[in-house]
């Protein structure tokens, strides 16, 4: 690389760097604010993480029961002092009860508990969250030390990430637009999987577009790097699996078949992963009528069934305000909503930022790659609504279950790069308004989601009568 093609490279590193710094900060202050296990399933992620730090790589499944693991008693104990938020947007958490939280110590003791839902996630994606959980466990800490020292390796993990993600192909608007979301950064300050293998994502999407700029001039560990970012994502996301093009589209522009040699073995690696975990997981939370097997094998002999089931889902007004809100940010045990003109204004934001942000610039040399993310995108999007079709809704469904706008944002984050590209630069009135826009919804971002939480988790509402005010005051009703 010449010193001319250097310097703009040592610029994208500089402002990769503070922006990974400024994603930590922001994290570890949703972090101090959001209590324990207030993601979606966060406790049967941390048991995950927990069996991991023992050595369990799969899980176990007892006659009759769902699969799981054997768990620390004080672990148990922790997360059910929590547990009495969930669902209930009314409950708010006492001084008292936080202290007699932090006391809680492992207790040596364990018993079986199920984790079926994180049965089908590759395990070593929860390494950060386990390294935190058995050291604290290993010093004698206590239980929530020992969680949060898990959170905060989780968060370390996905900033170091995405500073090697945005070293490699700087972020357009609608990438940190998308960054900044009430619903990324409440999932990024948890200790659930999603951040992680959100961070992943976007590490595919990042070296996938470097090779493709510079297929000549890139260092030998990138494609490496993409096969393995790949093949840890959609062993734990299978709506991800089409990132699997990109792999092979990378591998073709090199003209070599040691990468697709790389690529198709790490493939068949994670399908057998899949296919191990689909048929040894049991979970009978969710009573579909039928095993995944023969659900799956009914739509693929009736392909105008599943078609029917999709058109009704999408056709239901009620669930496409579901998916957008849900995107954007409902937060906690999905039970913390803002306003309904929050969700209006932010999906305008967004929507205004990902036209603004488009580039044309290098588009006869990218049209591949910007048109294989686009197809990707749309796939991962349909094969989200077929995962939950057959896993989670009853069967025959007549609309599908159990979709949450979340699932789409890596999706989002393809849409963003294919609008983009590669060489996207900054300037021209557009691309300073797209910026005056990200400005604007980052304030909001930060300003609203903080009050939200501490409404939802800990000032209780009143509703005492007004006292009287001075002679010629006016006292106003909160």
């Amino acid at each position: 690389m010449t010193r001319a093609q250097d310097e703009p490279r040592a610029v994208e590193r500089a402002s990769a760097a503070w922006l990974a710094v400024a994603l930590l900060a922001i994290g570890v202050l949703f972090s101090a604010i959001i209590p324990p296990f207030q993601s979606p399933d966060e406790f049967d992620h941390v048991k995950r993480a927990y069996l991991l730090s023992q050595g369990q790589f799969m899980l176990t499944t007892p006659p009759g029961e769902s699969s799981g693991g054997m768990l620390d008693f004080g672990l148990a104990s922790y997360a059910t002092a929590y547990s009495v938020l969930n669902f209930k947007p009314e409950r708010k958490l006492s001084a008292d009860e936080v202290r007699a939280a932090s006391r809680i110590e492992w207790a040596g003791e364990k018993g079986f508990s199920p984790a079926p839902g994180t049965g089908y996630y590759f395990p070593l994606v929860y390494l950060p969250q386990a390294i935190g959980l058995g050291t604290g466990q290993l010093l004698g800490w206590t239980v929530e030390r020992s969680y949060y020292l898990a959170r905060l390796l989780a968060l370390a993990s996905i900033a170091a990430i995405l500073f090697v993600s945005f070293s490699l192909v700087s972020p357009g608007p609608l990438t940190l637009a998308l960054l900044v979301m009430p619903m990324t950064l409440f999932q990024f300050a948890s200790a659930s999987l999603d951040g992680i293998s959100t961070a992943l994502g976007i590490l595919a999407l990042s070296a996938f577009f470097r090779l493709s700029i510079e297929p000549a001039h890139v260092s030998r560990w990138l494609l490496p790097c993409l096969v393995l970012s790949v093949a840890l994502v959609t062993a734990c996301r299978v709506h991800l699996l089409p990132l699997w093009a990109l792999v092979a589209i990378a591998s073709l522009r090199k003209k070599s078949r040691k990468p697709l040699l790389l690529g198709a073995s790490a493939l068949l690696l994670v399908l057998a992963w899949l296919a191990t975990a689909i048929a040894t997981t049991v979970d009978t939370r969710q009573v579909v009528g039928a095993p995944t097997v023969e659900v799956i094998s009914y739509y693929v002999r009736q392909p105008l069934a599943l078609v029917d089931v999709l058109a009704t889902t999408l056709a239901t007004r009620e669930l496409l305000l579901f998916y957008r809100d849900s995107f954007i940010g409902v937060l906690g045990w999905l039970d913390t909503r803002f306003s309904r003109g929050t969700y209006f204004h932010f999906s305008l934001c967004i929507t205004l930022i990902a036209f603004l942000s488009a580039s044309w610039a290098g588009i006869r040399a990218e049209w591949v790659e910007r048109t294989t993310l686009l197809l990707a995108a749309f796939c991962s999007c349909v094969l989200v609504f077929c995962a939950l079709l057959v896993t989670w809704s009853p069967h025959p469904a007549a609309v599908i279950q159990g979709v949450q706008g979340r699932y789409f944002l890596v999706p989002a984050f393809m849409l963003s790069l294919a609008l983009s590209g590669g060489r996207w630069q900054p300037g021209g009135i557009p691309r300073r308004f797209a910026f005056t826009l990200l400005t604007l919804l980052v304030g909001f971002s930060l300003f609203s989601t903080p009050r939200l939480l501490i409404d939802r988790y800990y000032r209780a509402a009143t509703h005492a009568a007004p006292s009287p005010g001075p002679v010629g005051s006016t006292v106003l009703p909160d």
